[in-house]
């Protein structure tokens, strides 16, 4: 893994671990899954945070995958 990749990973987790709150300590966690699952080729994020048509209910990250040969 390159360092720069590494300490990208280390501080998204310092700043999970430092949350004051519960909600802050999950958009951390989410924000560091977005970092990973963005960092696979024809992995990209097509939602965040999305309500259904109710807005009973969240998706915090919606993935889309682009079919690619080196993904």
């Amino acid at each position: 893994m390159a360092a720069s990749f590494q300490a990208a990973i280390k501080k998204m987790l310092k700043a999970a671990d430092q949350a004051k709150t519960p909600a802050a300590k999950g958009k951390a966690f989410e924000d560091l899954a977005c970092y990973l699952f963005e960092s696979i080729p024809g992995i990209s994020i097509s939602h965040r945070n999305a309500l259904n048509i109710f807005e009973s209910e969240e998706i915090d990250v919606a993935f889309w995958m682009s079919r690619i040969r080196r993904g």
